[in-house]
């Protein structure tokens, strides 16, 4: 499957690279490759901090005249027959032709006020960071391994890693899991054995957007730059 993907991105243009376990070593010489084949690799791959994409849409869009209203709750949206009339709010009624739904998570919810459903589900997803770790290089690659939903990138002088839990269930639930976490920890100290000796400096529980109809895994690896 992924040399499908590969072959696709090179036809649009995306010159990814096919890596042999030798490859991965010397790019990303931390990680544990006993039963790891091969990865694909792009070195213009990167990372987007949301709050900076978030603030950079804000920006933007006030500067061609939209209006940004924060701390309002939508309660509704309004509609006639088959056509949108606009959205009900804690402040107000706001006339509109056309309703985007942009709340992620919660978009399901926003969308049945007006008897749509759309399936997007919330379902919890975790995140822990290291304290910063000794000799680990700034240009140290974003690692993904797919068969195992695990990740890895550069944070602060430590590490970020996130592991999906495959039986979490649908739900506002934001509180960490502390089974799952240890589980998730196991995982990732197996996959970058220097993890065993780095101290944990937070984690924290966010909601994912599921999409209810379809469930993809994955079982490959793959990693990137982080720029």
């Amino acid at each position: 499957m992924f040399r499908e993907n590969v072959a696709l991105q090179h036809r649009l243009g995306i010159e990814t690279e096919w890596l042999s376990a030798d490859d991965i070593a010397r790019l990303v010489p931390q990680v544990n490759l006993e039963d790891i084949r091969a990865a694909t690799f792009y070195a213009r791959d990167g990372l987007a901090d949301p709050s900076s994409v978030v603030q950079g849409y804000v920006t933007q869009a006030r500067r061609l005249g939209a209006t940004l209203l924060g701390g309002v709750e939508v309660t509704g949206i309004r509609v006639k027959g088959d056509r949108v009339q606009g959205v009900s709010t804690g402040q107000g009624d706001v006339a509109a032709p056309v309703v985007v739904i942009a709340a992620g998570p919660w978009s399901g919810d926003v969308a049945r006020t007006a008897e749509v459903d759309l399936p997007v589900r919330p379902v919890r997803r975790q995140i822990a960071v290291t304290h910063p770790i000794a000799g680990l290089p700034r240009d140290f690659p974003f690692v993904i391994d797919f068969a195992q939903s695990l990740y890895f990138h550069y944070e602060s002088g430590g590490i970020l890693t996130g592991m999906s839990n495959p039986n979490e269930t649908p739900g506002y639930k934001l509180d960490v899991d502390r089974e799952w976490s240890l589980a998730h920890l196991e995982r990732a100290i197996e996959r970058l054995p220097l993890l065993a000796e780095a101290g944990l400096r937070t984690q924290w529980a966010g909601l994912y957007r599921s999409r209810q109809t379809t469930r993809l895994f994955w079982a490959a690896f793959r990693v990137s730059k982080d720029w």
